[in-house]
C-alpha cells in the first residue's frame, strides 16, 4: 500500500491527476486488500472474489494524500462510451439480443446465445 500511495502521488504531482487500474482480486502483502478475511463470492472454478479492493484504494488515497479519488467498475464504463463503439459492435449486439429474446420466448433455458464471425 506504501508503494502504491507513493506512486499515485508521484503521478498526481507530476501530471495534476492519477488513475490506477486495478484486478478485483489485488492482494497486498497482508492478504486481500481492505483487510477482509472470506470471500464474498466463490466462482465454479475456484476462484476468489473480494469486496472492494479498489473502493479501499480510494479511500486510502483520499485520507492519505487528501484528494478526491473515486473508482469505476468496468461495467459503468463500457456503458458510457457509446460513442466510441464499432458499428458492426451494435449490429452484432442487436442480433445478439434479438437471439436471445426469441430462445426465451421459444421457452428456451440453459443455453447462450453466441456469435461466429466468418
Amino acid at each position: 500500500e506504501d508503494i502504491f500511495l507513493e506512486q499515485m502521488e508521484d503521478a498526481y504531482r507530476r501530471y495534476g491527476f492519477a488513475v490506477a487500474v486495478v484486478s478485483e482480486n489485488a492482494r497486498g502483502l497482508k492478504g486481500v486488500l481492505g483487510g477482509e478475511q472470506d470471500p464474498n463470492l466463490v466462482d465454479d472454478f475456484g476462484h476468489e472474489y473480494y469486496d472492494g479492493p479498489a473502493r479501499y484504494l480510494a479511500g486510502l488515497i483520499g485520507k492519505s494524500l487528501g484528494v478526491r479519488a473515486r473508482y469505476e467498475k468496468p461495467g459503468t464504463i463500457q456503458r458510457s462510451m457509446m460513442s466510441t463503439t464499432s458499428r458492426s459492435d451494435i449490429q452484432e449486439a442487436e442480433m445478439a439480443g434479438r437471439a436471445a429474446v426469441k430462445a426465451a420466448l421459444n421457452g428456451e433455458a440453459g443455453v447462450m446465445v453466441t456469435l461466429a464471425r466468418a
